[in-house]
């Protein structure tokens, strides 16, 4: 598994951009656009699935409008416009699958260092936040403390049966259950306003890793 997560500056908040892939070669591309006081204020996903024989690889776009309050998305045979409310913070569950969920047995959400960013970002705009599944076409409401929890300089966010550690206002490790992994994040040398995390995989003993 490889990622990236490229955060800018920008005037009224921050810019986003992320790709995580997967080793079957699954992956999401991410862009999202953040106020200064941690709300979403737009973001794009684009997930990219696996080629069956010859057949091409399944591509899924989903928009988060939370001005409009509206996420759509778009697959090869289906289109959703899903109308929710903007009153919280949105954070989202992961549109990237792979290995087994704990729940379902099924492939399990794969957080991302954008969401996880996004996510620790939205528990600091209010007191809760909203949760938005979109395989389940559902939102749920979060406390800001059942979200992320912080310890001084330190913070644990935790989304679904992922979690991804903080430090220091950047993510430094993600806990991907799905996968049986933990990713370690390694930063480039790039200017200040700019951060690039390349994961690398250290998979528990006696677990197998993408």
């Amino acid at each position: 598994m490889y990622s990236t997560l490229v955060n800018m500056k920008v005037t009224g908040g921050e810019r986003l951009v992320g790709m995580t892939e997967l080793g079957t070669g699954e992956r999401v591309v991410e862009e999202a656009t953040i106020d200064e006081s941690g709300r979403l204020v737009r973001a794009l996903a684009t997930v990219t699935g696996v080629a069956v024989a010859d057949q091409p690889a399944p591509v899924t776009n989903v928009a988060f409008e939370p001005a409009q309050g509206a996420i759509t998305a778009m697959t090869p045979d289906r289109y959703v416009d899903w109308r929710v409310s903007n009153d919280l913070p949105w954070v989202w569950v992961s549109l990237l699958t792979a290995g087994h969920s704990r729940e379902t047995g099924t492939p399990g959400p794969v957080v991302t260092p954008l969401g996880a960013w996004v996510a620790f970002r939205a528990a600091q705009a209010g007191q809760a936040v909203r949760l938005l599944d979109l395989a389940a076409l559902e939102g749920h409401t979060l406390t800001a403390d059942q979200l992320v929890v912080s310890s001084g300089a330190s913070a644990t966010v935790v989304l679904g049966d992922d979690f991804a550690d903080v430090e220091d206002g950047k993510p430094r490790r993600l806990n991907l259950a799905a996968l049986c992994s933990t990713l370690e994040i390694v930063d480039a040398r790039l200017p200040s306003s700019t951060l690039v995390a390349a994961l690398r995989c250290a998979a528990p003993s006696g677990s197998s890793a993408p």
